[in-house]
């Protein structure tokens, strides 16, 4: 059984939990099995005047207890995978920081915490197309505070083309220049190419005209793959590459990891030869 928001609950609410908690039985009598589990969640203290303290007796029926901090890698990685708008996750990609951003001491209605975050990717595909309501949206979800700073940084990706336009024709395509364009489309390309090794080629040919340090992210994102973001025959399809030679040219290193990921009979072959 998950009891959520548990900290948050009013008085009368958190006393009854408790006595299920203690008791184990209903008021009508009904008991719990002992195989039966409570999963209890909450907030700190620390996070707002409307979080209670867990009363001792309560705490030591639940074990164990555990304080789990915000990960952005996480977050990162399960965004990537959930369709939430590239904008976005570049944007936490960039500023780690707003992955959390809850403070008991303002008084304001909304945070960019992860749960607002991806409903920021709704904003951004339904309000986008109208400045005022998308500036008011923005506000609305992640707060005063970090409102401001998506905005400046989703404005300067607005126009960029999309994946399929990039895809389409890798060697002509309009590369932006601000890097907060080029992190939003180097965000789009990475999800959207994460399951389909016919788009390798293409996209390698396009990372070709990217900046040195996009090249590193979307070469990383492909081979390396930390973030689980890749499918491993696109990884084994861009490792096999003769796009990816050009691009690591020099980087000895990445290219002797590489040459392991070709598939059987692959990693004796060098990439350069």
């Amino acid at each position: 059984y998950f009891l959520d928001e548990f900290t948050a609950a009013r008085p009368e609410v958190m006393q009854a939990s408790e006595r299920l908690l203690l008791e184990r039985r209903l008021p009508n009598g009904w008991k719990f099995h002992d195989m039966e589990v409570f999963i209890v969640a909450g907030n700190l203290p620390e996070h707002g005047p409307t979080i209670a303290e867990l009363a001792p007796t309560t705490k030591t029926r639940l074990w164990p207890v555990l304080y789990i901090e915000p990960d952005v890698a996480s977050w990162l990685t399960w965004a990537r995978g959930h369709n939430v708008h590239a904008a976005v996750v570049a944007w936490v990609a960039q500023n780690p920081s707003v992955i959390y951003d809850v403070d008991a001491n303002r008084e304001a209605l909304t945070f960019s915490v992860p749960r607002q975050l991806e409903c920021l990717s709704d904003v951004v595909t339904l309000h986008s197309a109208d400045p005022n309501l998308f500036a008011l949206a923005v506000q609305g979800t992640v707060g005063e505070r970090a409102a401001p700073g998506f905005i400046e940084f989703f404005r300067h990706g607005a126009n960029n083309p999309t994946p399929e336009e990039v895809l389409s024709d890798p060697e002509q395509f309009a590369l932006p220049r601000h890097p907060a364009a080029l992190a939003q489309l180097s965000e789009a390309l990475v999800i959207h190419c994460r399951h389909d090794k016919k788009l390798v080629d293409p996209l390698l040919r396009a990372v070709k005209r990217f900046p040195s340090q996009f090249q590193e992210f979307l070469v990383d994102a492909l081979i390396h793959d930390r973030d689980n973001v890749m499918s491993p025959d696109v990884r084994q399809a861009a490792a096999a590459s003769s796009h990816l030679v050009e691009i690591l040219r020099g980087r000895s290193s990445e290219i002797k990891e590489i040459n392991t990921m070709k598939g059987p009979g692959a990693a004796g072959r060098s990439m350069l030869s």
